[in-house]
């Protein structure tokens, strides 16, 4: 027997679509008890987040009864009792949304009694695995290491070994015309020396977690607060950075003005690369 079996917070197309991939499937929709069992998943954290009971309600309006009084699948809660009584019975496969609650649910009651577990890829909501996935960058162009373009990245990199920081040294670097402008590199504050004099709040996270939580300003960031401490525009300028730029540095990027990135290594967090795209910022990979 195969079943669908999905957390839906919130009704949208991708919901919509990824049910209709599975048709005629009977779809489980979790319980409230089921998910208050994963605490720090509560519920309530998710303000778009529909009760149960109005998920089910709504999607059978909208999905189950497009033929008539037909219903093109059965549609139903599920709670632990209910999911430990579905696999008794012979559910041998589930299909799930691939997201956080989904994957603690199947951890907990599916995959260890035998039943198969279909993670469905789709993106429909941030959950905590998404938001910290690392994504390639497909760059709009590749480039040699050459020219000027050699010249500010070994600036941009030789700049990069002035960082104290233990974690990851960037340096940037900005051109407007062939000319340099600024350098910088990502620096702790109050002072170089912060994180180990005080120690260093990273240490208690795993990369890409709360990178907020950092006494370190990045290269990014602080070139572009230097050029506005200077009343220079970056209208139109380059920026040569050693690592593709993390999303709040992508954010700062995107209003600057910058008309094209150069990067060597690095990924893309969260939205980082589609908010510079959406600024119509060239990114240029360089080899």
């Amino acid at each position: 027997m195969k079943a669908i079996i999905a957390y839906i917070p919130a009704l949208h197309q991708g919901y919509l679509n990824f049910l209709n991939r599975y048709p005629g499937v009977p779809l489980y929709i979790l319980e409230r008890s089921l998910l208050e069992e994963f605490g720090e998943l509560h519920l309530e954290r998710d303000l778009r987040a529909l009760a149960p009971g109005d998920t089910l309600a709504a999607l059978t309006g909208i999905h189950c009864f497009r033929r008539g009084e037909v219903p093109e699948r059965d549609i139903s809660f599920v709670n632990a009792g209910a999911l430990e009584y579905l696999v008794k019975t012979g559910l041998t496969e589930a299909v799930m949304p691939d997201e956080d609650i989904s994957r603690l649910v199947a951890e907990k009651y599916l995959v260890p009694y035998g039943v198969e577990v279909t993670r469905d890829t789709v993106f429909l909501r941030w959950d905590k695995s998404r938001a910290v996935l690392e994504r390639d960058v497909p760059a709009d162009r590749v480039v040699p290491r050459r020219g000027l373009v050699a010249r500010m990245m070994n600036i941009a990199e030789t700049e990069a070994e002035r960082s104290s920081d233990w974690w990851r040294h960037i340096g940037a670097a900005i051109v407007r015309d062939g000319t340099l402008l600024a350098i910088a590199h990502n620096e702790h504050f109050p002072n170089s020396e912060a994180p180990y004099i005080f120690g260093d709040p990273r240490a208690s996270f795993d990369a890409g977690e709360h990178i907020e939580l950092c006494t370190a300003e990045h290269a990014e960031a602080a070139l572009i607060a230097a050029m506005a401490r200077q009343g220079t525009s970056l209208e139109g300028a380059e920026l040569f950075v050693t690592t593709f730029p993390c999303p709040p540095c992508a954010r700062l990027l995107a209003r600057s003005g910058i008309k094209r990135l150069y990067f060597t290594t690095g990924y893309s967090r969260l939205d980082a690369l589609e908010v510079l795209r959406s600024a119509h910022m060239e990114i240029v990979r360089v080899e």
